[in-house]
């Protein structure tokens, strides 16, 4: 079973969250009776000057525990430490790039043993010193030049997704200061400023590249005076934005010395807000992710097992909740290191769910899956699925429009490879005839920095549902309408035609109430009547540790969470197991209810 966290998949709200890219790799295998999991007894730490062209170091805190393997990671996050993402290599020591500027960075470390994985993270350093304005030193010789130009272009719309949007730029030309010795010379402003693609999320522009009489080191974007992010390359998109809205947008360009060009700034919409029509569900599919290893042993005492091997695990869950799963979520390992179980799976079924089930590519590269390169192993995976011929829910390289996880991480370099990746594998199992195999893909909700899902995703000839993961966690409850809207009516616009899936969700409990409160909610009117295209939900019931904190994910974590949970599970719109499950057709696609 895959070991699973709370990732930076929650709107990049918290940066606790962002340290489970190094997760990725650890995998459930045999437990060691009496090994107690990694225990962190202080934090990282980083030292070293975080300013432009300075190396930091940073160290893995104090561990106590047998056994124990680490990972480590740096990561950039915004001035206030949150809103993480991967930078640099996993090495200890880390050079600040001239992109770093307004950033701070923290060094994440994973310790793992055969029992656990925990996670940890240094505090931030201090925010990376923006490049200072042009200096004009006193009787040396200047020259200053302005003008200023305006411009309205319209791009057409170059995929189905995309829509024209009409863009308004202003360039101001830099006042260029000109000195004896040292380099004080800005780049010049960035120009023929255009939006080559506009969703009604994103925001695509290119630009002319800026010129400077040493070398321009990058631009950085800002979007309503606030910094968006920055590159090195003459494009950039800006996700994570409303539909139907207008944004003043200004980019700068900087050289490694610091001197920064004056701003160009564009006027540019992103596309009309739209909806597809749904038809309503009589019920929807519901399960839950439980781990009961560690959650169960601290709610109830004794000792347990996670679920679905432990049948007395999975009893007390459908007591908790009041009623029997439909779906059954856990996890195994690529086919290159575990053949399909389908005596797991077998386990499944016979208590009247349906397996959802987790696989990952790990660090192999999305390029030699495309390429063939693991055909052997799947090929063989491919065909035990088809004899065991039973439908499942089958999520492959999850999250991918996040870093936290090697083939996102991959994908955001290269989109293309892992679409590559996903059409190859599909293709496999279907000239194998595994046509038992729902194929859902299952991005992270969107934040700032993700991958754009249109980049992502394979085609809807390579998918059967579509899904979204996010949690309500950070320092104050949010709505789950307010979490999961906008990454919603994304995937409608993608794939209309689509059924979704809530892959993982879960809340912290903040105040006494608050859970129990949000759960309602959920369950009792956004999901019934907010988002009619959810045709599955899952409850990720795990109290999982990381970075110094346990995560009151469990429909468990309080009465009245649980008495909530019940009594909203309770309704018919939640399809109970049964039998019915167990038995059906062979070697078919699993449809809505």
């Amino acid at each position: 079973m895959t070991l699973r966290m709370p990732r930076a998949r929650i709107l990049g709200i918290a940066a606790t969250a962002a340290v489970a890219i190094l997760a990725a790799d650890v995998t459930r295998g045999a437990t060691a009776p009496g090994l107690q999991p990694p225990f962190n007894a202080s934090p990282p730490v980083v030292s070293g000057a975080a300013v432009v062209g300075g190396t930091l170091s940073g160290s893995s805190g104090a561990w106590t525990g047998l056994g124990i393997k680490y990972a480590t990671r740096w990561m950039k996050c915004d001035a206030d430490g949150g809103n993480c993402d991967p930078v640099g290599t996993e090495d200890d020591s880390y050079v600040v790039v001239p992109t770093d500027a307004g950033s701070t960075l923290r060094f994440a470390v994973v310790a793992r043993n055969h029992n656990a994985s925990v996670a940890a993270v240094s505090g931030p350093t201090a925010a990376v010193p923006l490049p200072a304005a042009p200096r004009i030193e006193a009787n040396r010789l200047s020259t200053t030049t302005a003008a200023t130009t305006t411009a309205t272009t319209a791009t057409t719309a170059t995929t189905p997704a995309t829509t024209t949007a009409p863009v308004t730029t202003t360039t101001t030309t830099t006042t260029t200061t000109t000195t004896v010795g040292g380099d004080t010379r800005a780049p010049s402003s960035p120009a023929g400023i255009a939006v080559a693609a506009a969703s009604p999320t994103t925001v695509g522009l290119s630009w002319s590249p800026s010129t400077d009489d040493v070398a321009v080191a990058g631009y950085r974007v800002y979007v309503n005076d606030a910094v968006a992010g920055s590159t090195t390359t003459s494009s950039f998109t800006i996700s994570s934005l409303q539909c139907g809205t207008t944004y003043t947008i200004a980019l700068e360009a900087f050289d490694a010395a610091g001197n920064r060009s004056p701003k160009a700034v564009v006027s540019a919409s992103t596309a009309s807000c739209s909806t597809a029509p749904s038809t309503p569900s009589s019920s929807i599919y519901w399960g839950a992710f439980i781990e009961a290893q560690q959650t169960y042993s601290y709610l109830f005492g004794g000792t347990w097992g996670n679920v679905p091997w432990d049948s007395n695990a999975w009893t007390k869950f459908e007591s908790n909740a009041g009623k029997r799963m439909s779906i059954d979520h856990y996890g195994q390992p690529p086919s290159w290191e575990q053949p399909f179980s389908a005596s797991t799976a077998d386990v499944v079924t016979s208590r009247g769910a349906i397996p959802f089930i987790d696989t990952s590519s790990k660090s192999v590269p999305l390029t030699d899956i495309a390429n063939g390169a693991y055909d052997s192993s799947l090929t063989t995976w491919a065909q035990a699925v088809k004899t065991w011929g039973k439908p499942f829910f089958f999520r492959w390289n999850w999250e991918m429009n996040g870093t936290w996880f090697p083939w996102g991480a991959q994908a955001a370099q290269n989109p293309a490879a892992y679409i590559a990746a996903w059409r190859h594998f599909h293709d496999l199992t279907e000239r194998v005839g595994a046509t038992n195999i729902t194929w859902v893909w299952c991005p992270n909700l969107e934040y700032n920095g993700s991958t754009p899902y249109e980049q992502l995703y394979p085609g809807d000839a390579y998918v059967d549902w579509t899904c979204l993961d996010g949690y309500n966690m950070g320092t104050s409850t949010t709505s789950f309408a307010s979490l999961y809207t906008q990454s919603y009516n994304h995937l409608l616009r993608i794939a209309p035609t689509k059924p979704i899936m809530i892959g993982e969700t879960g809340s912290e409990e903040y105040a006494a109430g608050v859970k129990a409160s949000w759960i309602t909610d959920l369950l009792t009117t956004q999901l019934p009547n907010a988002f009619p295209q959810v045709k599955a939900f899952v409850w990720f019931n795990w109290r999982i540790y990381e970075n110094g904190t346990w995560w009151d994910w469990p429909i468990e974590s309080s009465a009245g969470a649980q008495a909530a949970f019940a009594a909203g599970i309770a309704s018919p719109y939640y399809a109970p197991g049964n039998s019915a499950y167990s038995n059906l057709p062979l070697l078919t696609k699993i449809k809505p209810l």
